[in-house]
């Protein structure tokens, strides 16, 4: 559907709503003091007073949502239980695979969203000035498919931010939803939960945007509870100029630890500009090829880190020791499953020894304009135990009796018997 028939579907519906308020007061009036049209009046105060009542009692739960939301989760004082330390353990690097750095920026907007007036294609040549390698433009309840204007060094994803309506469809009003690379085109109907499951079994991306975004009539925010509830859940936006909230990265350090590295869940930035190119927000993909597969593939395993500032980090794992290393870095903080800083350095290099009651480690880099750097998080892994060797050579022993026993049979029972003097 075309933004065209997006919004005259919108006209057209609130037309068919005034259009019935206008018929019943104009029958109203066409037969005063009369039955009908007390009926029709009547049916008017009714109409009137049902949309009134909803739409008070919908703002009044959304404000009440919202200060029990700010009154009950505060990010310094919450509380995480601490996890199990290891002795044998190695740490998991998402950066460790083999490849380069290309710039990508997954959330943005052209004309055809409602609140844009930059054409798709200046958008496009925007970021490419910027020195983008990978872009997906998501406009509002529309399906954006530019990858036509891909080339061999600017690679284009089809995307959309859907509504996930607060009231009803077409409305724009609630929470936001990223999907990129979809292969299904009707997606109204669809919940959040079927979006996601889709996007996880394909190659594609589901991300709930701007976690603590007070837009829509404070619809537009996502609540730690929903999100835990997300199954299969694999992206989520740490950080967009829309929602300057701290509590974004304290959702996604708790999503983390709950989802546990079975099932990670990855911190990406955007810039979610609607002008183009505003370098405030993306990320470093590290793959070996520019195609959709290597790109789709390299975002669900980690292999990347999310920024609005310092452009190359270096993460390397040496046994029980992690190496960072960001040029122009002015701080490396390194940050447990607590949520809590076991070290920072003031350099562009540092080395931080693991003890193993971490759980995991995420680095923050942040340079001299006090932009930043998010690695994602590194699990600390059991290994797995070592079969003993008394153990199997114990079994062996075990092994051979018992080929020896089973050859008793071919003696006699009594060997004086085996022998004629």
């Amino acid at each position: 559907m075309s933004v065209f028939k997006k919004n005259r579907l919108v006209l057209l519906q609130l037309l068919a709503i005034c259009g019935t308020l206008l018929l019943f007061q104009y029958l109203a009036h066409l037969f005063p003091n009369t039955i009908l049209g007390l009926i029709m009046n009547l049916v008017l105060i009714i109409i009137w007073t049902f949309l009134a009542a909803m739409i008070l009692t919908f703002l009044g739960l959304q404000i009440i949502h919202n200060f029990r939301f700010e009154r009950s989760f505060i990010p310094s004082k919450l509380k995480i239980k601490p996890l199990p330390e290891l002795k044998n353990y190695h740490i998991a690097n998402p950066l460790e695979q083999e490849g380069t750095f290309f710039k990508a920026q997954l959330h943005t907007h052209s004309s055809l969203s409602y609140d844009s007036k930059t054409p798709p294609l200046q958008v496009i040549e925007s970021y490419k000035k910027d020195g983008y390698h990978i872009l997906a433009i998501t406009d509002h309840d529309l399906l954006s498919d530019f990858s036509k204007y891909s080339t061999l060094n600017f690679l284009i994803l089809p995307g959309i931010e859907k509504t996930v309506p607060a009231l009803f469809w077409p409305i724009p009003l609630g929470k936001h939803l990223v999907l990129i690379n979809l292969k299904e085109k009707r997606i109204h109907s669809k919940k959040v939960q079927e979006l996601v499951d889709q996007a996880f079994n394909h190659q594609s991306i589901a991300m709930p945007a701007h976690l603590g975004w007070r837009g829509g009539a404070g619809t537009g925010r996502w609540y730690p509870l929903e999100l835990n509830r997300l199954k299969n859940l694999q992206f989520v936006e740490i950080d967009n100029p829309h929602s300057k909230d701290p509590s974004d990265l304290t959702i996604w350090h708790k999503l983390i630890i709950n989802n546990g590295p079975e099932h990670p869940v990855w911190g990406v930035a955007v810039d979610d500009s609607h002008a183009g190119s505003s370098k405030s927000g993306w990320v470093m993909i590290k793959t070996s090829q520019l195609d959709v597969s290597s790109i789709i593939n390299s975002l669900k395993k980690g292999a990347f880190f999310a920024t609005n500032g310092p452009t190359n980090l270096e993460i390397t794992i040496e046994g029980t020791l992690i190496h960072v290393y960001s040029p122009g870095a002015a701080w490396i903080r390194f940050i447990n499953a607590q949520n809590q800083v076991v070290m920072a350095v003031r350099a562009e290099e540092a080395v931080y020894p693991s003890s193993g009651d971490e759980g995991f480690i995420r680095v923050e880099v942040s340079d001299q304009n006090q932009h930043t750097a998010w690695s994602q998080p590194m699990w600390l892994i059991a290994n797995a135990p070592r079969k003993s060797t008394k153990k199997s050579f114990r079994n062996l022993l075990r092994r051979k009796c018992f080929l020896r026993s089973s050859r008793h049979h071919l003696r006699p029972k009594n060997p004086l018997k085996a022998f004629h003097f």
